[in-house]
This record gives C-alpha cells, sequence and structure tokens, in this order.
C-alpha cells in the first residue's frame, strides 16, 4: 500500500504487508499495523503501533513515537529519526537489537539494560538483549527515549 498527503493528517488502522505512508504539513497516524513500513512526514508528527518486521521512519519538525508491540521481530536493518522533534520507542521487555543511539542537541534515556559498547556525548552503541539487526535512532533536535 501506498499513501501520500499534501495539506493533511492521514491515518492508517489495521492493515499487514508493506505499507508506504508520506505526508507534507500533516500528521501521520499508523495504528494495529504489521509488516513493513516506511514513513516520513514533514512538518508533522508521526505515530506508529504495530507487530513490526522492518522499520524505516522520519519526521522532519515533528514528534515520532513508535510502539513496539510484542512478537515484532527485526528481520532487517531498522531506523528511526527525527530531524527536529522527540523521539519516544516502546518495546517488548524481550526485543533484541544491536543499538546506534545519537541525539545531537537532546537527552538519551533508555529503561533497559544495555550493553554499552561505545559511549560519547549524544551518542552511544551496544546490545539490547545480547544484540540483533541493527536499530539506528537519531534526533537532531529532541530526547530520545526507549521505555517498556
Amino acid at each position: 500500500m501506498r499513501l501520500k498527503t499534501v495539506d493533511g493528517d492521514l491515518e492508517v488502522r489495521s492493515c499487514l504487508g508493506e505499507i508506504s505512508a508520506h505526508t507534507v504539513d500533516g500528521d501521520l497516524r499508523l495504528e494495529d499495523v504489521g509488516g513493513t513500513i516506511d514513513a516520513r512526514t514533514t512538518d508533522g508528527d508521526l505515530q506508529l503501533d504495530g507487530a513490526l518486521q522492518a522499520v524505516q521512519v522520519k519526521t522532519t519538525d515533528g514528534d515520532l513515537v513508535v510502539r513496539v508491540q510484542p512478537g515484532s521481530k527485526m528481520d532487517r536493518e531498522w531506523s528511526v529519526e527525527s530531524t527536529d522533534g522527540d523521539i519516544r520507542l516502546t518495546l517488548p521487555d524481550d526485543f533484541a537489537a544491536n543499538l546506534e543511539i545519537r541525539a545531537n542537541d537532546g537527552e538519551i534515556t533508555t529503561q533497559f539494560p544495555v550493553t554499552v559498547q561505545r559511549l560519547s556525548e549524544g551518542r552511544f552503541s551496544g546490545e539490547l538483549n545480547g544484540g540483533g539487526h541493527q536499530l539506528h535512532i537519531q534526533s537532531s533536535d529532541g530526547d530520545i527515549r526507549l521505555v517498556n
């Protein structure tokens, strides 16, 4: 499924498969979705909730909220990015990934134990639950929170 709006919000519910959704000057909400997700907003918030396998999400001038439901499995690298907004990523307790997290002008917090491999100002990498596929999370101007 491919969806795009200009100057309007977009909402998708209860879909499974390959979903590509883009908005310009509008919010994007994907609820109870599953599969492969490519979602982008310009000047809008993005919310994603589902049983996910592959994720590429990005906001420009908006907050990003992703809720990964239990049973989700990464089958490849994921990317979660906000240019000017906060990121909140809710993960199941048993979710496994290699993390690469960067907050250029914001704080990074996590409720998960992470085996840290590299740590520097506004950036760290490490393993979550023994590691797995790469999970890139980046905010240029906003906070990043990993919660369960």
